[in-house]
């Protein structure tokens, strides 16, 4: 907060279509209500072949995303989702929803998929969500 070069609402941004070839939105859809309309915001953003990297935690103990959006108190957002700005727990259907915004998606160490991991300041042992928008993960 304060330092950002643009504030800009995730959902619906005022970038024109296919504006970027590469999206990092690292630790943020887990702070957004309607995070399948950032993921289709995104997804819209990306240029024909273009990739974002989109980590976020993800429970290995659930088996579907858990969200109640009658939970608003900090207090029991921290109860409930670990942190008192978080509106959900991810487990691995995440990756479910990002296919559903027509990404084609895979998760693996940030080293093994980014080619040049160092340049985006990624942490190579990272799980990495790559989201694709051509289909074309090998190339990146």
């Amino acid at each position: 907060p304060g330092r950002a070069m643009q504030v800009i609402d995730i959902t619906a941004t005022a970038f024109p279509d296919a504006h970027f070839d590469v999206v990092i939105c690292s630790q943020v859809l887990e702070h957004i209500e309607d995070d399948r309309s950032a993921m289709r915001e995104i997804y819209r953003l990306l240029a024909p072949g273009g990739w974002a990297y989109l980590p976020t935690p993800i429970s290995n103990v659930r088996a579907v995303t858990y969200e109640d959006p009658t939970i608003t108190s900090p207090t029991d957002r921290t109860t409930q989702f670990g942190q008192a700005d978080h509106v959900r727990i991810y487990a691995w259907d995440y990756l479910d929803r990002l296919r559903a915004a027509g990404f084609s998606v895979t998760a693996t160490r940030a080293g093994d998929q980014v080619y040049n991991w160092r340049r985006y300041a990624l942490d190579p042992l990272d799980v990495a969500i790559i989201a694709d928008k051509s289909g074309m993960l090998s190339t990146i």
